[in-house]
């Protein structure tokens, strides 16, 4: 079972107060660039004893942010701790778009930072690093 915090799902300090008393819970948080980063204090918190997801990210389009201030940071952060995160959304018609266009050939800002972040992950994997040979 996954648990989200509130303010859409942004928000688990509920949770890290009063954690939910079932087996086999997951914790995950939806890092909105308009939060503080609170969250991540939160986090390592949860992580001393629960597993912990980072649902989904984005900016650009109407969610305003930058690749320097929000999105590595946010990678970092993850890669830090071993926590797995997906991106918002491969698609150029839902927004924060990864895409300019329909053919899907020019990335926006969006787009190449989670090219990127995927591309260095799997150049530093050791399943990639065993197979490279």
């Amino acid at each position: 079972m996954t648990v989200s915090g509130v303010d859409f799902a942004s928000d688990l300090s509920g949770i890290a107060a009063d954690p939910v008393q079932r087996p086999n819970v997951v914790y995950q948080i939806h890092p909105c660039p308009w939060v503080s980063d609170d969250w991540k204090s939160v986090i390592d918190k949860l992580l001393e004893h629960y597993p912990v997801f980072v649902r989904e990210w984005a900016f650009g389009d109407e969610h305003p942010a930058t690749d320097s201030g929000y999105a590595h940071p946010l990678i970092d952060f993850c890669r830090d701790r071993g926590l797995g995160w997906p991106a918002w959304i491969w698609d150029h018609e839902w927004t924060p778009r990864m895409f300019q266009n329909r053919s899907q050939t020019e990335l926006t800002e969006f787009g190449f930072t989670v090219r990127r972040a995927l591309s260095e992950t799997a150049a530093n994997s050791t399943l990639a690093q065993r197979y490279a040979r």
